[in-house]
């Protein structure tokens, strides 16, 4: 392990006094932190994470890796990035564990990480030993690699969460060498690195578990703190590569049902079950089974704005087959849903997703659209365009701005016949004040009111929606969020408002 730079002390702090319980829900946020801080692991991530480390290629593998054959890159924002599903969300691939374990989080210890399973992150390549080796194809060179190819260098890395992140920024240029072999390519990839974990586990699992405290909810008003959601998964590879078998589960909860023990009586469905084929030429992939495509800008916040008027909440699956790459900068993806054999979920149709995701800026655009049939639900006919980059705000001191920005048109017709249509607009800012601590800004706006009673819902009036808040990833597998909501709501003539208080801690294993 390396001590590369020096520890330095620093101080931020931000402004929230929107709401006098603040004080309150971070204590409660406090003792939930401390209760569950031994069980953090593998993480799950949000689409944003993609355009905040997409310009440093090791927060995904080992520094400094070579440039294969076009039709062998797989170096995308794709959510495969990040997640074994092609779609987003759920459980991560080796690269999103490479992720979670070594680069998202604001303190590491070494000797706390040793029980915790945490890793160091990786050096620079200027530290790596394949960083020396000759550059001349000579004997003493086929020596050296021989040696690395079949196992791998060792990966040297750092002690602390101390580092310069432009080190990471394709500096060197080794990415414009194209290898000639995958003999020189494994050379540089280290012993624990993603791609070589990607080939040898046979089955592994992830899971995490979601506590919120909740100022309000409900008719009388009432402040709750109570386990949320727990999810578990299982990937199964039954070849080295190419072909796999994923099945999640999800535990729900509601609030109010504070107890530890009702995180897992309350409720529980599937929330995927998935044979895929992936790692094919030029990043195409093909899966079947039960998840939920990919469609517009995700969030795992199923009270956000936009996932209330558009009925899709934590528990929405389909019946589909899918197909798709990202060869390099365009990518695109068909959804064929088929309704399930029982009353899953009835809807019957496609979705279509086409774009571009240009990693050296860390930018992202797509356009996307619905159209689905449902004899017991809602037909739903969607379009959405959605835009995501990172721009630097202080550049001396690596400070940035991640932004998600998205519109949705949507014309929904429920089993009554009843026939909706509007737009919701949605935009989402994170600023970078102190290593991966984030002040966050969520804005969203209607021109249909919103009802949590499904035949009020999408009627005439407006909506709008303003979350202020923290999200902070202290150590590898935690994160943590603190938002203060206001809500405005027109309804058929009807004004109300909303005001609440919302803490999350978020545990991954």
């Amino acid at each position: 392990t390396l001590h590369l730079f020096p520890s330095s002390k620093q101080q931020w702090g931000s402004s929230m006094g929107m709401f006098s319980s603040v004080a309150r829900g971070v204590s409660l946020l406090g003792l939930t932190v401390f209760g569950f801080f031994l069980f953090s692991g593998m993480a799950e991530g949000e689409p944003w994470l993609s355009n905040r480390y997409a310009q440093n290629c090791a927060s995904c593998h080992s520094p400094s890796r070579r440039n294969v054959q076009v039709k062998d890159r797989r170096c995308t924002l794709a959510c495969q990035g990040c997640h074994t599903n092609p779609n987003g969300g759920g459980m991560r691939n080796q690269y999103g564990i490479w992720n979670q374990q070594r680069w998202l989080r604001s303190f590491h210890n070494k000797s706390l990480a040793k029980y915790l399973r945490k890793k160091g992150t990786p050096a620079p390549l200027k530290y790596q030993k394949y960083g020396k080796q000759p550059k001349k194809l000579s004997d003493k060179r086929e020596k050296f690699a021989e040696k690395f190819i079949k196992n791998g260098p060792k990966l040297r890395a750092m002690s602390t969460a101390v580092y310069d992140e432009r080190h990471y920024d394709r500096s060197d240029k080794q990415e414009h060498i194209t290898v000639q072999g995958p003999g020189e390519l494994m050379e540089r990839v280290t012993s624990v690195d993603p791609l070589r974990k990607e080939r040898e586990d046979f089955l592994y699992g992830t899971g995490d578990l979601r506590f919120f405290y909740l100022s309000r909810y409900g008719g009388n008003n009432e402040s709750t703190i109570f386990p949320m959601a727990v999810d578990v998964g299982v990937r199964m590879r039954p070849t080295r590569r190419y072909w796999s078998f994923v099945v999640e589960s999800r535990f729900l909860n509601s609030p109010g049902n504070e107890s530890f023990d009702q995180a897992f009586t309350t409720g529980a469905k599937v929330r995927s079950a998935y044979t895929i084929l992936d790692d094919l030429p030029y990043a195409t992939y093909a899966m079947y089974g039960l998840y939920r495509p990919l469609f517009g800008h995700y969030t795992p916040d199923h009270e956000s704005l936009g996932q209330r008027l558009l009925e899709f909440d934590h528990s929405s699956i389909n019946h589909a087959f899918s197909f798709g790459g990202s060869p390099n900068v365009p990518f695109a993806n068909i959804h064929m849903i088929m309704p399930t054999s029982d009353n899953t979920n009835k809807d019957q149709g496609f979705v279509v997703n086409l774009g571009g995701r240009w990693v050296t800026l860390g930018a992202s655009l797509m356009l996307s659209y619905w159209a689905t049939e449902n004899p017991n639900g809602l037909d739903r006919n969607m379009w959405s365009i959605n835009i995501g980059g990172k721009t630097p705000i202080i550049p001396v001191i690596n400070k940035f701005l991640i932004v998600n920005a998205d519109v949705t048109n949507f014309d929904i017709t429920d089993s009554n016949n009843a026939n909706d249509k509007g737009m919701v607009w949605t935009t989402e800012l994170k600023l970078n004040l102190w290593r991966e601590n984030y002040l966050m800004f969520n804005y969203a706006n209607s021109n249909v009111g919103y009802s949590r009673t499904a035949s009020a819902n999408r009627k005439r009036g407006n909506a709008t929606e303003i979350m202020i808040g923290l999200k902070s990833f202290l150590i590898a597998g935690t994160e943590m969020e603190i938002l203060t909501i206001h809500r405005d709501n027109e309804l058929l003539g009807s004004k109300s408002s909303e005001e609440v208080l919302q803490s999350q801690f978020h545990i991954f294993f």
